[in-house]
C-alpha cells in the first residue's frame, strides 16, 4: 500500500444530523467511487437516531422501558374504572321500539347512495382515450389497408 492514493471530499460541509457525509475515492484498488459516512454506516446512524427520538418520545410521555415499574406505556391497564357512556351521548331506545332518524340522515344517505351510483356508472361507461387504445386502432387501421392493397393486387 505504498503508493496508494486517498482523496476525501466533504459533500455536506455541515454535519448532518450529528454526522458528517463524506466520498472517498481511492486510485490504486480501482474500487472507484463509494459514499460512506464517517463513523460507519448511514443506515446504521439514521437507525441509531430513531432509536434515540424513540425512546425520548417514550420517556417524554410518561411511559417507561421495559425493564422500569410503569411497564409498557402501549400495554399498560390504565384508570378508568367504568365506561364513559354511550356514543354521541345518547341513550338506547326501549326494548321493542326504533330508533327515530333525525333530518339529515334522509338525505344524506339518498345523496351517499346516488353519488356510488353516478360514480361506478359513470367511471365504468367513459371513453378509453388512452395512447396503448389509439396506436392499437391505428395499427388495425393500417393492417385492413394493407389487407386491402394486397388483395388488390392479386387479382
Amino acid at each position: 500500500m505504498c503508493g496508494e492514493q486517498s482523496e476525501e471530499v466533504r459533500l455536506f460541509p455541515l454535519p448532518l444530523f450529528g454526522f458528517s457525509v463524506t466520498r472517498s475515492t481511492s486510485g490504486e484498488t480501482g474500487a472507484g467511487r463509494r459514499s460512506m459516512v464517517r463513523g460507519g454506516s448511514f443506515l446504521g446512524a439514521a437507525g441509531g437516531m430513531l432509536r434515540s427520538r424513540l425512546r425520548l418520545h417514550g420517556q417524554m410521555r410518561g411511559g417507561g422501558g421495559h425493564g422500569e415499574s410503569g411497564g409498557s406505556r402501549w400495554l399498560s391497564e390504565g384508570t378508568q374504572e367504568r365506561g364513559y357512556g354511550y356514543l354521541f351521548n345518547r341513550t338506547p331506545p326501549p326494548p321493542g321500539q326504533s330508533r327515530k332518524w333525525e333530518d339529515w340522515e334522509l338525505p344524506y344517505y339518498v345523496t351517499a347512495f346516488l353519488t356510488v351510483v353516478i360514480l361506478g356508472v359513470g367511471l365504468n361507461a367513459k371513453p378509453d382515450f388512452t395512447i396503448e387504445t389509439w396506436a392499437h386502432q391505428k395499427a388495425l387501421e393500417r393492417l385492413q389497408k394493407e389487407s386491402a392493397l394486397a388483395a388488390d393486387e392479386s387479382e
